[in-house]
């Protein structure tokens, strides 16, 4: 998932993103869902189809994904200067009362600095730890991130807050909003 940049493109860039402010403290991870998915993986795959999601973690900070009807999904990644792409499924929890899965795979070339791991197998994680790190969730591909393209990079580690993502794109968000701490 990671792009480097470095040389003066990596300085100027780093320089016009630091009039954003974005917050880089450590924020502890919520013990409850902040958005509630249903436990039903039809009806989980409802709620994230051709929507976009933001989620702020301790370890990358803010991320940024669009998730395709198709299957696909688009991830903003702090430091990138492009979208990363992957597959989305979810699927039943393991026993007939457990939480859906929510899986990705991304591409083998694809890094994750956080747990220093390629991509290129099927990674899951329970709905419910799922839902803890997700912030705002909004109604469409609001930043054309199927394109490949992203508006514009977010410092590495940095939690930006909606506001601070209007700022940084110059525009307002046009999708509605679903769900936005």
């Amino acid at each position: 998932m990671q792009i480097r940049l470095t040389g003066l493109l990596g300085v100027v860039m780093a320089f016009m993103l630091a009039s954003c402010s974005p917050s880089t403290e450590v924020r502890p991870t919520p013990t409850t869902d902040r958005f509630n998915f249903s436990q039903n993986p039809a009806e989980m795959r409802q709620q994230l189809a051709g929507r976009t999601a933001k989620f702020d973690g301790p370890g990358h900070g803010t991320q940024i994904e669009y998730f395709h009807p198709n299957g696909r999904a688009y991830l903003w990644y702090p430091g990138n200067t492009a979208a990363v792409p992957s597959e989305w499924k979810i699927e039943a929890g393991a026993t007939p009362n457990a939480s859906a899965v929510i899986c990705f795979r991304y591409a083998n070339r694809s890094y994750n600095p956080v747990t220093q791991q390629f991509g290129g197998r099927w990674e899951c994680r329970l709905s419910t730890v799922f839902g803890r790190s997700m912030t705002a969730l909004i109604q469409g591909d609001e930043f054309n991130l199927s394109s490949g393209r992203i508006p514009r990079s977010v410092p590495r580690g940095a939690v930006l807050s909606t506001p601070q993502i209007v700022s940084l794109i110059g525009r307002p968000i046009r999708g509605a909003f679903l769900f936005d701490e």
